[in-house]
């Protein structure tokens, strides 16, 4: 019998236990250096926006934040950054922007409303001729460095 004929010796009959790779997370330096995507996808939803007399097809009176921050979601998704969600705030405004947890804590990435759009509550209004930029970017550190189970855990309504 030659080496060769032992090959089904070498075979992994059983599969290595599952266990969780944390994934390398992307520090905030990286992604304020996306800027320019940010802005880019943020700038196509507003784009499409379209209101007559404050009204639109789909959206009635409401605005679009919702929108921006998918597409700013995506984005970020597309980077590598896994754990993400999106807020509804209803303190002051409606509002929703995004949590991102990134390897120095947890973030909120945001374009503040009354940069694309002006009213409250749930009837919003488009400004005219915005055009993004990347200081329009906020990001404000909320929480440390944690887990993607605590983020989860902590932030996720699941």
């Amino acid at each position: 019998m030659s080496p060769g004929d032992n090959w089904w010796r070498c075979m992994n009959y059983y599969p290595e236990p599952e266990c969780e790779i944390p994934a390398q997370r992307l520090p905030l330096a990286a992604v304020e250096a996306m800027s320019a995507a940010l802005i880019s996808a943020a700038q196509s939803v507003y784009d499409s926006w379209i209101q007559v007399d404050g009204i639109d097809e789909e959206f009635g009176a409401g605005g679009i934040c919702h929108l921006i921050a998918e597409r700013l979601s995506e984005c970020l998704s597309a980077a590598g950054v896994e754990d993400v969600v999106s807020i509804q705030a209803a303190v002051g405004e409606n509002h929703v922007y995004l949590l991102a947890l990134l390897e120095d804590g947890v973030y909120s990435i945001d374009i503040p409303p009354g940069i694309y759009e002006t009213g409250g509550g749930y009837i919003w209004t488009k400004r005219e001729g915005v055009v993004f930029e990347p200081n329009h970017l906020d990001y404000h550190r909320i929480d440390g460095v944690m887990t993607s189970d605590e983020f989860r855990e902590r932030y996720c309504e699941c």
